[in-house]
């Protein structure tokens, strides 16, 4: 934000100065008289680069090359008994060509700044692709809808809690951007991370988030624990490749882990541990956590560990979106 307000200032104090050159030059003694054309073609480029700057990408050497055509064009058209390229007018249009091409190099850069702006804004302001996660206290109904067929038709449910891990959370923020810049990453890296999870679940699949703050709760119909691991590991290794991030998962399954829709939220919560693995999945220890006591030695032997009573969801084939997988 700072550079784009410092390329504002930049642009419009060296036009000031430019638009008034020949009363400058008068003050110190100097006759400084340039062509209209220069002027015109000065104001068309500055307003045109910044226009067109988020639809068409053309480097700078290009703007500078074409904007002087039009120039020479525009001194031919205009001065066509005075050739700009014999005697005395050679020197003038080196000048006005050095004008501006300065005036198009500051409003290349300034339009540069607006884009990274416009871009950032999009980013964190939730496009369209990202309107596909649901709030969560808004889809309280949905999850009941789905819990109650479930239990009604005896069909397996997960239940995935899924968040960046807070163990490298601040080294992974400041990676991506400056001390002060967290708050904005954060929600960057919450949208980058609803981007990847819509792209591995099925369309079936409830994805939602309270506070856009990375922790999204995922509802995942006719898929046990096995399968909802499998899908959160995917999700875990595209992560990692294209965000370099780490994150933390846990687990719940109706009926084995919870016969209630709040017991189930609550246990996919609890089940997210401190080293980014999920800490226990029902039928399935994936890092079981060590006993602290002798009495929850105990509890351990009292409660062993049970099998799964469903299939796993069947894997899509390699070449088929995520998003066309459905259990009919």
């Amino acid at each position: 934000m700072r550079g784009g307000k410092l390329s504002i200032l930049y642009l419009f104090a060296y036009m000031a100065v430019v638009y008034n050159l020949d009363k400058l030059g008068l003050q110190v003694g100097l006759s400084l008289t340039l062509s209209p054309a220069m002027y015109i073609v000065m104001t068309v480029a500055v307003f045109g680069i910044i226009a067109i700057s988020g639809s068409i990408k053309i480097p700078l050497i290009g703007h500078i090359t074409g904007w002087s055509a039009v120039y020479l064009l525009g001194r031919w058209v205009l001065y066509p008994g005075s050739p700009f390229w014999m005697g005395m007018n050679i020197y003038q249009t080196i000048t006005e060509i050095t004008l501006l091409a300065l005036a198009v190099i500051l409003a290349y850069h300034l339009a540069d700044q607006l884009h990274k702006i416009t871009e950032l804004g999009n980013m964190i302001s939730l496009p369209g692709t990202i309107r596909q996660v649901r709030n969560f206290s808004n889809s309280i109904e949905d999850m009941k809808v789905e819990f109650g067929r479930s239990r009604r038709y005896n069909h397996p449910l997960s239940m995935m809690v899924i968040e960046p891990a807070q163990y490298t959370l601040k080294e992974d923020l400041d990676r991506i951007i400056l001390e002060n810049q967290k708050k904005i990453s954060r929600r960057i890296l919450a949208t980058r991370l609803a981007e990847i999870i819509i792209r591995q679940t099925r369309r079936i699949d409830m994805i939602m988030t309270k506070d856009w703050d990375g922790h999204f709760i995922i509802l995942c119909p006719e898929n046990n624990t096995n399968g909802a691991d499998k899908l959160a590991q995917r999700i875990q290794a595209e992560v990692k490749t294209n965000l370099g991030v780490s994150i933390q998962y846990g687990i719940a399954a109706f009926p084995t882990d919870a016969l209630t829709l709040e017991e189930l939220i609550q246990r996919a919560e609890t089940n997210i541990s401190s080293n980014g693995q999920v800490a226990y999945l029902s039928g399935q220890v994936i890092k079981k956590p060590e006993p602290n006591s002798p009495a929850d030695q105990q509890k351990n032997a009292d409660n062993p560990i049970v099998e799964h009573e469903f299939e796993l969801a069947p894997e899509l084939p390699q070449n088929i979106d995520p998003k066309e997988k459905s259990p009919g």
